[in-house]
């Protein structure tokens, strides 16, 4: 019995991080015409938005100012907020709204059959990829590190 509590206290652990929803939040807005005598077949394109979930970056970890540090950053990254899951920290983004035509485009050439939820998928993972390697090249300013800090009498430290 204590084996199988162990086993469990190890993989339980492992199978909790590698659940976290990283592209989550997801929400299409259409702007479609829908078929008339005119134009026969419904034209349009629509807009995805969605929010992204990317582990905290290596020099932001551990550092009791990575709220405060993050949330200066924020316009810069479109970062919303911080979460915890378990023991790790992750930024999460609202993304820039993609917008796409209602029909596949292939070859440069529009195509009569509609986009599907795979093709959003894929553009949705193409962005997180663009994401993920935008925050892989974060890197404080020199100047970052007042940020949490405060004067007590004579002395700079850590705010209370």
């Amino acid at each position: 019995m204590k084996k199988i509590l162990l086993i469990l206290a190890i993989i339980c652990p492992l199978l909790s991080s590698a659940q976290v929803e990283t592209i989550r939040n997801i929400n299409v807005v259409r702007n479609i015409t829908f078929p008339t005598v005119a134009v026969p077949y419904p034209t349009g394109y629509f807009v995805v938005t969605a929010e992204f979930r990317l582990p905290l970056p290596a020099q932001l970890v551990g550092n009791p100012n990575a709220g405060k540090l993050a949330q200066t950053y924020k316009n810069i990254y479109n970062i919303e907020r911080l979460d915890t899951i378990g023991n790790d920290v992750y930024v999460v983004f609202s993304i820039e709204p993609i917008s796409r035509n209602i029909f596949k485009v292939e070859n440069d050439v529009q195509t009569s059959t509609f986009m599907d939820d795979e093709d959003v998928q894929m553009l949705l993972e193409d962005e997180y990829y663009r994401y993920e390697l935008r925050l892989a090249q974060f890197a404080l300013f020199p100047f970052d590190l007042i940020i949490g800090k405060s004067l007590k009498n004579t002395t700079w430290g850590q705010e209370d």
